[in-house]
């Protein structure tokens, strides 16, 4: 196993979601929303590979994650190349707003998240993927900074902080919002800063090149495709996202679902001693979560770090409904995660404090796409049912005050729908949930579901036989 050393950059755009949604009635703005977001991923990929220390990890809906590799002695080349990056987003997120097609779609506002540490590199393959996640906790703690940081400021690490002059140290102070986020990470100092005091500082020649350079790669990728090129199709096969592309996107009505490991990141010791045994525990966590998928007819969109990311849908020859698939695999994925806590050889990472899962789940109008630049395009889905499932898996699952950590969490509308769903297996999977405000969860997993279906089948069976009064002797 590698280690590597370096830092972890999310680039977010907060008011992505609330662009799409506002757009989504209008196909028209809605073509001008990927453009633009195409245009963001594929500047941004484009502008980094100037350092060859530096990686586009991954592209979601609404973010970027990089990761720069640095080492012990090094000059300040790379966290320069950090900062540099992190203006040279910033600047083209308010630049992207001058040109023409997009004079009509809200300006990006972007927040970032930044943490410096040790981590390794894994790289997932299967008969219809490729795809490489870092592990550790860098990547982990870098991703929750982004979560909560306002726009056009940055949220670093204390390890961060260290590694900067004092100039720029001059300008990072404790940032209050992130109170309740050092609540679970008590050993992770926050530091925030506007990025445009960052710039202030860090302007000069060099820097009014490259952001002149990439202002005009972003005009011409913009122009290189008409807006009428962008194109959306109603869904009937089983998605796959080796066909979509911008001109190519899809529209479906479907189950979006995200399954996340609760506390990974504090078992990821700091002195990165325990990164090896870290990493296969990963590997082996994100594989039993993609054969869940696979097993219940999903398509997986993207790991996210420790986190697996789905669709279920309708589509032509399909076998059970898209809900009832949901659900099985949601209740298989908490089975397979139980299943780790008995895990001999991962007793030390796991200890007393074992392993959770929290997943969560809704249903509603989504985009998928594969954006970015044509040698590295990322699968991204949008749509306000993708940051609902997102709050669900994030805010609502395992937040009992009970306790109780591992759950699938779900909104009314997909209750709702297993409910209207009809099958006796429906309505078993309706009868694990139990209503908390105004979402409904479960700690069941597939085995329960398996048990109560094998019971209701006996007791039908018994019904059955008390109704059949004729003797087996009997010459009638």
């Amino acid at each position: 196993m590698k280690k590597i050393l370096g830092y972890h950059l999310y680039i977010n755009i907060n008011n992505l979601n609330a662009i799409v949604k506002k757009e989504e009635e209008n196909n028209e703005n809605l073509k001008k929303t990927f453009h633009k977001l195409d245009t963001f991923f594929a500047t941004i990929e484009n502008y980094v590979k100037k350092y060859d220390f530096c990686s586009v990890e991954k592209l979601t809906s609404s973010r970027v994650h990089l990761y720069f590799q640095s080492n012990d002695s090094d000059d300040g080349e790379v966290i320069n190349a950090v900062f540099d990056t992190v203006l040279i987003c910033s600047n083209l997120a308010d630049y992207l707003s001058e040109i023409g097609k997009y004079s009509n779609v809200a300006k990006y506002q972007i927040g970032m998240g930044l943490d410096y540490g040790d981590f390794t590199i894994f790289d997932f393959e299967d008969e219809n993927i490729n795809e490489v996640t870092s592990i550790g906790s860098p990547a982990n703690r870098a991703a929750k900074l982004q979560s909560v940081c306002n726009s056009k400021h940055i949220f670093i690490s204390g390890e961060v902080y260290e590694q900067l002059d004092d100039e720029l140290k001059n300008i990072f102070y404790g940032a209050e919002s992130m109170k309740k986020t050092a609540l679970k990470y008590p050993d992770l100092s926050v530091y925030q800063a506007d990025i445009n005091d960052i710039e202030e500082i860090l302007s000069s020649d060099s820097y009014e090149k490259n952001k002149k350079n990439s202002e005009n790669y972003a005009y011409e990728r913009a122009n290189n495709t008409n807006l009428s090129e962008v194109t959306f199709h109603d869904c009937y096969d089983k998605i796959s996202f080796e066909t979509l592309s911008l001109k190519n996107n899809k529209s479906l009505n479907g189950i979006m679902c995200f399954a996340d490991i609760r506390g990974f990141t504090k078992k990821f010791k700091s002195d990165g001693s325990n990164l090896g045994e870290m990493k296969q525990l990963t590997q082996i966590v994100l594989s039993k979560m993609y054969k869940c998928v696979n097993k219940e007819d999903g398509v997986h969109v993207q790991f996210q770090g420790d986190r697996e990311s789905a669709v279920f849908h309708k589509f032509t020859d399909e076998g059970k409904s898209a809900i009832v698939r949901a659900m099985r695999c949601a209740l298989r994925i908490v089975d397979e995660i139980k299943s780790l806590n008995t895990d001999e050889r991962f007793d030390k990472i796991v200890g007393e404090n074992q392993i959770n899962v929290g997943i969560g789940c809704d249903v509603g109008d989504l985009y998928a796409t594969r954006l970015g630049i044509k040698s590295k395009k990322d699968n991204v889905v949008l749509g306000e049912t993708v940051l609902s499932a997102d709050r669900m898996e994030d805010d609502k699952a395992g937040n009992d005050k009970r306790g109780q950590l591992t759950e699938v969490a779900i909104t009314k509308e997909c209750y709702d729908m297993i409910s209207n769903d009809g099958t006796k297996e429906a309505n078993i999977i309706k009868m694990l949930f139990k209503k908390r405000d105004d979402y409904y969860v479960t700690s069941c997993g597939m085995q329960d579901l398996i048990n109560k279906l094998q019971r209701q089948m006996e007791e039908s069976n018994y019904k059955e036989a008390k109704r059949n009064t004729v003797k087996p002797w009997s010459e009638e």
